[in-house]
């Protein structure tokens, strides 16, 4: 008895799920005209799939009947068309190559015998139309997509903190898709930013979620609950730019990563969306670019963790435990190198009182002389107008892209069809949006931020930052987020001798002064020091700090 096999499969391009019956359907058919019969146990689907290369591993009806086909159960496959099979070049030719091996004989309404000579050749033609029309469906979809975001309108599901709305026209029907601020989740949001400035770790923040009782953003892959917050899941989700008021194509870690396997270049561009704006951009900037802890995940349980870096391997030192009430900083990696006669330097030990003892020491003295002069001077100076070469240069930035982008345009109105030529004006008019923003911030900071932040800066003293830092209650994560934000690098060195470290710090003073007054960093400029922290043997250890001068 000759059996047949059949498979179907509808995608997700706006087919209906009756599409697999419908393709059962005729399937059936054209089996019993060329004389097989259909075993229901050789009926395989696949229903919201694509046939393209990304899919081929979740089509689980797919792999049951390339299991059926190697054990020999049925003597004829039958599918509506070539391409419900795969739409992927590779996967095409495999099945060629089964075919022409097996001997299963392959039907379809469509005409499609490979009973028929030369049936590889209607093949090939198949599967190369098939792989076109993926190609073209996805050239489609990607431009309506950047069309949508230029419209002003979201493309995607909307983040933790938003709702999303259907825009629709004065016939009923939808033309794009809002995203509006939940007020509820928004304050969550906030907070999350919050804590993250302050320093408390992806994990506290992922446990303080949960304890909360608040629903994370995405349901659970394997069992569809709600799930619970991960620290991961906190990392992603504040590393997203809407909650600074951008949509950014080309941006999420999933697009970078398909590129870098691709080996593809991604030219990332940002949509202005402020109207969705929840945080600042200095607190956005802060919980992700490293001002909060030197370490990726931002814990540890001293306050000194993971701040200073090594000055030999550029790893980063570790505090040790307790031993009869002192603890060190030292370097994990170099201590294993010499233990097994790798390396014989390193930066050796400093107890966390003498490095307590340098920070202190910036803080009362170098901030409060040469260094504090020169800033309040630069602060001064912006209070009287020092900004205006700053303005007019962006706007010159401003003036020249809008130009670049005009003259684009006026290139591709004069021909039809350059994708490349369309890429090039689609960045030229991100980055002409993106200047303007930047020059509309600008003008905004200046118009607001200054007479009152610049005098409350001029008038604040680092030297107070001492007492908030090092009183007996200050929080470890507190503490290590603030001196990540004055300091941002510290190296250790190395050790002259048993008693002395030198340390390499940078200092930003303007950091401080924010700090102090709740304000944005208006000066970010930078000094890099050394310095040399000793002590002797007599008990109890008095620390000396000295700056050492070339």
């Amino acid at each position: 008895m000759q059996v047949a096999a059949i498979y179907a499969r509808y995608s997700t391009d706006g087919q209906r799920e009756t599409s697999i019956d419908d393709q059962v359907r005729r399937c059936r058919e054209v089996a019993e005209k060329s004389g097989y019969t259909v075993d229901e146990a050789l009926i395989f689907t696949d229903s919201a799939l694509t046939g393209t290369d990304k899919s081929i591993h979740k089509r689980a009806g797919y792999h049951a009947m390339l299991e059926a086909w190697n054990r020999h159960r049925f003597n004829a496959l039958v599918v509506d068309e070539i391409p419900r099979l795969a739409r992927d070049a590779v996967e095409m030719a495999k099945l060629q190559k089964t075919i022409e091996v097996s001997g299963v004989r392959l039907l379809s309404p469509d005409g499609t015998d490979t009973l028929n000579p030369n049936w590889q050749l209607q093949f090939q033609i198949v599967s190369a139309l098939g792989q076109h029309f993926i190609r073209e469906t996805r050239h489609r979809v990607l431009r309506g997509m950047i069309g949508q975001l230029e419209r002003g309108y979201m493309i995607a599901a909307p983040a933790f903190g938003y709702d999303m709305n259907q825009v629709l026209d004065e016939n009923g029907e939808s033309v794009g898709t809002h995203w509006t601020v939940n007020p509820e989740q928004a304050e969550i949001v906030r907070k999350m930013y919050a804590m993250r400035r302050d320093g408390v770790a992806f994990a506290e923040i992922a446990k303080f979620l949960n304890q909360s009782g608040v629903k994370p953003p995405r349901k659970s892959r394997k069992t569809g609950g709600d799930g619970y917050w991960r620290q991961s899941s906190v990392y992603r989700m504040l590393c997203n730019t809407i909650y600074r008021g951008a949509f950014v194509w080309n941006g999420s870690a999933f697009s970078r990563g398909r590129a870098k396997k691709e080996g593809r270049t991604l030219e990332p561009i940002e949509y202005q969306r402020q109207h969705l704006r929840l945080v600042d951009d200095e607190t956005w900037n802060i919980c992700n670019e490293g001002k909060v802890s030197r370490t990726a995940r931002g814990g540890g349980k001293h306050a000194f963790s993971g701040l200073v870096s090594c000055g030999t391997c550029d790893a980063t030192l570790t505090v040790s435990t307790a031993s009869k009430g002192v603890r060190t900083l030292y370097c994990p990696q170099c201590l294993l190198a010499k233990r097994v006669a790798a390396r014989d330097t390193g930066p050796g030990s400093t107890s966390t009182s003498g490095f307590e003892a340098l920070m202190k020491h910036l803080l009362e003295r170098l901030l409060q002389g040469e260094v504090l002069e020169e800033l309040r001077n630069r602060l001064r100076q912006r209070l009287e107008g020092g900004s205006d070469a700053e303005l007019q240069e962006l706007r010159n930035k401003v003036v020249a892209a809008e130009k670049t982008s005009a003259r684009l345009f006026r290139m591709l109105a004069e021909v039809d069809g350059n994708e490349s030529l369309e890429k090039e004006c689609r960045l030229a008019s991100s980055k002409q949006k993106q200047l303007q923003a930047s020059l509309r911030e600008l003008e905004a900071g200046l118009a607001k931020q200054d007479k009152a932040s610049i005098e409350r800066q001029l008038k604040a003293s680092p030297a107070s930052l001492v007492d908030l830092l090092f009183s007996a209650g200050a929080a470890p994560e507190r503490v290590r987020a603030v001196l990540s934000r004055l300091f941002p690098r510290i190296v250790a060195l190395g050790k002259p001798s048993r008693f002395v470290s030198v340390f390499e710090v940078t200092m930003a003073p303007g950091a401080a002064l924010a700090e102090l007054t709740g304000t944005a960093v208006l000066d970010e400029a930078v000094t890099t020091r050394r310095f040399k922290v000793s002590a002797g043997p007599v008990r109890p250890v008095k620390w000396v700090v000295e700056e050492i001068r070339n």
